[in-house]
């Protein structure tokens, strides 16, 4: 799924999967912020089962990602993880610039460098 910004479009836009790869990305120039987080397939998620979300309003934009549902009893806890990372990307030219059919391309090919 690819989301892209538009400071012309301020009204918000939200945006839900159940992700099973665990990771998300955001991208700027040649830089990647990349968030990777777990998903239990076993469990119940909030939003009709999303535990990542993708957020804009203008040329704002905001990545989540969320546990699954549970139920915490008094003085209990529960922890969620992310892991986060930045990583230079090789794409030719602005990422924010590039028409969709090449930006996907480009990203096709890049995407794979933030797993190495």
């Amino acid at each position: 799924m690819l989301l892209r910004t538009d400071a012309a479009r301020p009204a918000p836009q939200k945006a839900g999967a159940g992700n099973t790869r665990g990771w998300c990305a955001c991208l700027w120039n040649h830089t990647a912020f990349l968030k990777r987080f777990g998903h239990e397939r076993a469990s119940r998620y909030p939003d009709f089962g999303c535990n990542n979300e993708m957020y804009v309003a203008g040329g704002y934009m905001e990545l989540e990602s969320l546990g699954p549902l549970a139920v915490v009893a008094p003085g209990a806890s529960i922890e969620h993880v992310e892991r986060w990372s930045l990583h230079a990307l090789t794409l030719p030219g602005k990422a924010e610039e590039c028409a969709p059919p090449d930006l996907e391309a480009a990203l096709d090919r890049a995407i794979p460098e933030l797993f190495d």
